[in-house]
């Protein structure tokens, strides 16, 4: 995940116990971190990408249920959403610095590599197992927010109320409200000397995800290439700047911010015709370039 956790409480428990409780929670997101990062020598991910094309590997349940749980998502948005993504993002120098832009026959080629359909769950023994040769497994647009729905469910089954869960800024979780507030109040970020505060973001016991395509980029040449890449074209997205997911499910809420990203307006309003259940923001640029937002399924 490679991101800083949050956990703000607000209860009349007693201090000890709370602060054993926040222990506990860090230590699991110590534990998720260890399993799950693609960077982590000896982790589930890692593990698994090694032996790519070669044989299954067996993991914890908390990993095996993140990729059965991707598969899943990656068969609803059509692609849009996929952890097999691993490929490209080194491609593109999100791994590895590279000078210039990738060609087009060596995007085709490495997109032989991607896709959820390639990746093999066996449910008996727990195993995962990748199809092809040099497949990545890159749980970037999904590991904060199932991090944050467990340390919820953590934080509900001892009885806590009041609470809020941030990841890195990004995937945020309220429940109840602070102190003698009715709500927990969030604000969109500025984008490219865009002031958006106007657009207030009401809190109680649901989540919010936020995706950037400005966020984290690489150089190459003379143009930035955004982090959040196309699995179906292999190309990084670059008309959408931002979008932002509330929900009651902060793990769906990661997941479709991402996939919204790359799936573009249209896309975005077709899939909600499906789930009213989602509240979303997108910030994107028009055709003739200018900065827009839209707000959807607002109630």
């Amino acid at each position: 995940m490679g991101t800083i956790f949050e956990i703000i409480i607000y209860s009349e428990r007693d201090e000890f116990f709370l602060r054993s409780l926040t222990e506990q929670l860090f230590e699991d997101i110590d534990r998720y971190e260890n399993s799950m990062s693609l960077f982590i020598q000896g982790s589930d991910i890692d593990v698994i990408n090694k032996f790519s094309g070669k044989r299954a590997v067996r993991v914890s349940p908390e990993v095996f249920e993140i990729i059965k749980l991707s598969k899943y998502y990656s068969e609803i948005t059509g692609g849009y959403f996929d952890i097999t993504v691993g490929p490209l993002m080194k491609l593109w120098g999100f791994y590895r610095k590279r000078d210039k832009v990738p060609s087009d026959d060596e995007i085709t080629d490495v997109l032989e590599k991607v896709g959820s359909k390639n990746v093999v769950l066996n449910d008996e023994d727990r195993s995962v197992y990748l199809v092809k040769d040099e497949m990545v497994l890159d749980l970037g647009g999904v590991a904060k927010g199932w991090c944050v729905k467990k340390l919820v469910e953590k934080l509900k089954s001892f009885h806590i109320e009041n609470f809020l869960i941030n990841s890195g800024m990004s995937s945020v979780y309220a429940s109840g409200s602070p102190g003698t507030e009715k709500y927990w109040l969030a604000e969109l970020p500025d984008v490219y000397g865009f002031s958006f505060s106007d657009e207030k973001i009401y809190l109680k016991d649901n989540a919010v995800s936020v995706s950037g395509t400005y966020e984290k980029v690489v150089q190459l040449g003379e143009n930035k290439y955004s982090h959040i890449i196309n699995p179906l074209t292999g190309k990084p997205e670059s008309k959408v700047i931002l979008t932002v997911v509330i929900n009651s499910d902060s793990l769906e809420c990661e997941i479709l911010s991402t996939a919204f990203s790359v799936m573009g307006v249209h896309k975005t309003k077709e899939f909600l015709k499906k789930r009213k259940d989602f509240v979303v923001i997108v910030i994107f640029f028009d055709e003739k370039n200018k900065i827009r937002k839209i707000k959807l399924n607002n109630k």
